[in-house]
């Protein structure tokens, strides 16, 4: 939790109910990726079949804020120059 920013890479249907409990679920101790929810910056990048368990309302709103934000090249660049200045 000290980390500036945070990446869980989840995928397959195997990984669809902690990945429910990460993004719906309370936060507690028998599924640690909850706390995930109290990270300033996490980011939870999943397939379509890791997020089968969650809500269809909820996945179509996460979706959405991503479509509307996310623009990879400028992620990359951004992410290599911060990498750069910690060199």
């Amino acid at each position: 939790m000290d980390s500036k920013e945070v990446m869980i890479l989840a995928n397959g249907y195997k990984k669809a109910r902690a990945v429910y409990h990460g993004v719906e679920g309370g936060v507690n101790h028998l599924w640690t990726i909850s706390a995930l929810q109290l990270h300033r910056r996490a980011v939870l990048v999943i397939d379509e079949m890791a997020a089968s368990d969650i809500k269809v309302k909820t996945y179509k709103y996460f979706k959405e804020i991503e479509a509307k934000n996310l623009d990879l090249e400028k992620y990359i660049k951004k992410y290599l120059i911060e990498l750069a200045k910690q060199v």
